[in-house]
């Protein structure tokens, strides 16, 4: 059995914080958006991709002098 990803991660993790505000977003907007006909490539989940830029955001840039002892 593979392992749990979530298990990777301690709990208060800023992954989780971003992953609860997403879960209470209105995301209907994106996902009205979508082509029902199947045509097309298929999309990344508005959901994971609001998590992401949210979580890059609240990171900051990588090259950050606060982030350089990393």
């Amino acid at each position: 059995m593979p392992p749990d990803v979530r298990d990777w991660l301690p709990e208060g993790h800023l992954a989780w914080f971003v992953l609860d505000a997403v879960a209470g977003m209105d995301l209907s907007e994106f996902y009205a958006a979508y082509r029902g006909d199947g045509v097309g490539r298929r999309a990344y989940d508005p959901a994971m991709m609001v998590a992401l830029l949210l979580h890059s955001y609240a990171w900051g840039p990588v090259g950050a002098p606060d982030r350089a002892g990393l």
